[in-house]
Protein backbone atom coordinates (compact mmCIF):
# COMPACT_ATOMS: atom_id res chain seq x y z
CA UNK A 1 0.00 0.00 0.00
CA UNK A 2 1.15 2.94 -1.04
CA UNK A 3 0.68 5.95 1.94
CA UNK A 4 0.68 9.73 0.94
CA UNK A 5 -0.25 12.69 2.58
CA UNK A 6 -1.74 15.56 1.34
CA UNK A 7 0.72 18.37 -0.34
CA UNK A 8 0.29 20.42 3.18
CA UNK A 9 1.44 17.43 5.54
CA UNK A 10 3.99 16.01 3.26
CA UNK A 11 7.69 15.90 4.54
CA UNK A 12 10.05 17.38 2.56
CA UNK A 13 13.28 16.01 1.92
CA UNK A 14 14.74 18.94 -0.26
CA UNK A 15 15.93 16.63 -3.20
CA UNK A 16 18.28 14.27 -0.70
CA UNK A 17 19.73 11.18 -1.64
CA UNK A 18 17.76 8.59 0.50
CA UNK A 19 19.03 4.81 0.67
CA UNK A 20 16.98 2.57 1.24
CA UNK A 21 17.77 -0.69 3.34
CA UNK A 22 15.27 -3.36 2.72
CA UNK A 23 15.25 -7.13 1.92
CA UNK A 24 11.27 -7.55 1.86
CA UNK A 25 10.29 -6.40 -1.95
CA UNK A 26 6.87 -5.05 -1.07
CA UNK A 27 8.20 -2.87 1.66
CA UNK A 28 11.49 -1.43 -0.32
CA UNK A 29 8.95 -0.16 -3.09
CA UNK A 30 6.81 1.31 -0.46
CA UNK A 31 9.80 3.09 0.90
CA UNK A 32 10.80 4.32 -2.69
CA UNK A 33 7.67 5.74 -3.20
CA UNK A 34 7.85 7.22 0.14
CA UNK A 35 10.77 9.11 -0.64
CA UNK A 36 9.92 10.14 -4.06
CA UNK A 37 6.59 11.51 -2.42
CA UNK A 38 8.55 13.25 -0.05
CA UNK A 39 10.89 15.11 -2.58
CA UNK A 40 13.78 13.05 -1.71
CA UNK A 41 15.73 10.79 -4.46
CA UNK A 42 16.27 7.35 -3.35
CA UNK A 43 19.00 5.07 -3.68
CA UNK A 44 18.56 1.68 -3.84
CA UNK A 45 16.81 0.00 -2.73
CA UNK A 46 19.15 -2.70 -1.37
CA UNK A 47 18.51 -6.28 -0.42
CA UNK A 48 21.65 -7.17 1.12
CA UNK A 49 24.63 -5.87 3.55
CA UNK A 50 26.86 -6.22 0.23
CA UNK A 51 24.65 -3.81 -1.75
CA UNK A 52 24.08 -1.35 0.66
CA UNK A 53 27.65 -0.68 1.29
CA UNK A 54 28.26 -1.03 -2.96
CA UNK A 55 25.34 1.99 -3.23
CA UNK A 56 27.06 3.91 0.17
CA UNK A 57 30.67 3.54 -1.83
CA UNK A 58 29.70 4.37 -5.17
CA UNK A 59 27.12 7.55 -4.74
CA UNK A 60 25.89 10.05 -2.77
CA UNK A 61 24.01 9.19 0.50
CA UNK A 62 22.35 12.16 1.93
CA UNK A 63 19.98 10.25 4.96
CA UNK A 64 19.25 6.35 5.55
CA UNK A 65 16.03 4.44 6.12
CA UNK A 66 17.70 1.19 7.26
CA UNK A 67 16.35 -2.43 8.33
CA UNK A 68 18.73 -3.92 10.54
CA UNK A 69 18.38 -7.79 9.24
CA UNK A 70 18.35 -8.71 5.68
CA UNK A 71 19.06 -11.53 4.07
CA UNK A 72 22.76 -11.99 4.34
CA UNK A 73 23.15 -10.94 7.93
CA UNK A 74 22.99 -7.76 10.85
CA UNK A 75 23.10 -4.32 9.26
CA UNK A 76 25.91 -3.41 11.26
CA UNK A 77 28.75 -2.71 8.99
CA UNK A 78 26.21 -0.50 6.72
CA UNK A 79 25.13 1.38 10.29
CA UNK A 80 28.74 1.80 11.32
CA UNK A 81 29.51 3.68 7.76
CA UNK A 82 26.66 6.02 7.74
CA UNK A 83 27.37 7.18 11.16
CA UNK A 84 30.77 7.66 10.79
CA UNK A 85 29.59 9.49 7.61
CA UNK A 86 27.67 11.59 9.47
CA UNK A 87 24.18 10.37 7.82
CA UNK A 88 20.81 10.45 9.53
CA UNK A 89 19.71 7.34 9.60
CA UNK A 90 16.11 6.05 10.77
CA UNK A 91 16.35 1.85 11.40
CA UNK A 92 12.93 0.29 10.47
CA UNK A 93 13.00 -3.01 11.67
CA UNK A 94 11.28 -5.98 13.24
CA UNK A 95 13.38 -6.88 15.50
CA UNK A 96 14.97 -4.65 18.39
CA UNK A 97 18.37 -3.56 17.84
CA UNK A 98 20.90 -5.40 19.66
CA UNK A 99 22.15 -3.59 23.00
CA UNK A 100 25.89 -3.52 21.73
CA UNK A 101 24.23 -1.31 18.79
CA UNK A 102 22.28 0.85 20.45
CA UNK A 103 24.69 1.49 23.26
CA UNK A 104 27.19 2.51 20.22
CA UNK A 105 24.41 4.69 18.56
CA UNK A 106 21.96 6.28 20.55
CA UNK A 107 21.30 9.13 18.47
CA UNK A 108 19.86 6.55 15.43
CA UNK A 109 15.54 6.66 15.80
CA UNK A 110 14.33 3.13 15.38
CA UNK A 111 10.56 2.28 14.37
CA UNK A 112 9.36 -0.91 14.57
CA UNK A 113 7.62 -2.31 11.75
CA UNK A 114 4.79 -1.41 10.63
CA UNK A 115 5.03 1.88 10.88
CA UNK A 116 3.91 4.08 7.98
CA UNK A 117 6.35 5.33 5.48
CA UNK A 118 5.45 9.05 6.38
CA UNK A 119 6.61 8.36 9.69
CA UNK A 120 9.64 7.39 8.21
CA UNK A 121 10.29 10.12 5.75
CA UNK A 122 9.27 13.12 8.56
CA UNK A 123 11.50 12.01 11.06
CA UNK A 124 14.35 12.00 8.47
CA UNK A 125 13.23 15.65 6.89
CA UNK A 126 13.73 17.30 10.17
CA UNK A 127 17.07 15.51 10.73
CA UNK A 128 17.93 16.92 7.07
CA UNK A 129 16.87 20.35 8.32
CA UNK A 130 19.17 20.21 11.30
Amino acid sequence: MVHTLSSRTQPDLGNAHVLVVEDEPFIAYDLVLAVEDAHGSPVGPAATVREALDLIASGEVDAAILDMTLSDGLAGAVLEVLDGKGVPIVLHTATPLPSTLAERFPRVAVYPKPTAVSVLTRHLAKQLRR
